[in-house]
């Protein structure tokens, strides 16, 4: 079973409701693709394998409640750069794994910010 996927780019048309029919995906990577669409929520049809979650740049019609991805306890690595999401990255201190974030400076975060959390959470300098 599908355990890594990639969506770049294109007129792929992609739901995260999709993401139902694949339990053991452990990688989800959507970069540059304005087709991706869906609710944070799907995600916890993975909650058990994901450890990597990127979301980046012109993703901007996924949406959700950010706080869904304090149950994602198996994430390494979160990039949510491509998502109009807002939140207290603060609560993200919960995910025991958590070993690499990267947040956007869009008027949501400022870089300083980005980089506090990013140092609270996993011990690395941005």
């Amino acid at each position: 079973l599908l355990r890594k996927l990639t969506i770049c780019g294109g007129n792929l048309r992609c739901d995260l409701e999709m993401l139902a029919g694949l339990p053991l995906l452990k990688e989800l990577v959507c970069r540059r693709n304005k087709h991706l669409s869906g609710n944070l929520n799907s995600l916890l049809a993975l909650k058990d394998t994901l450890e990597k979650l990127i979301i980046w740049g012109d993703c901007h019609n996924v949406e959700g409640d950010f706080m869904v991805l304090a149950d994602l306890l198996r994430l390494k690595e979160l990039d949510l750069r491509g998502a109009n999401l807002r939140c207290d990255l603060e609560m993200l201190a919960g995910l025991p794994l958590l070993k690499k974030l990267t947040c956007k400076d869009n008027g949501c975060y400022t870089k300083n910010y980005c980089c506090k959390v990013t140092r609270m959470i996993t011990g690395v300098q941005c």
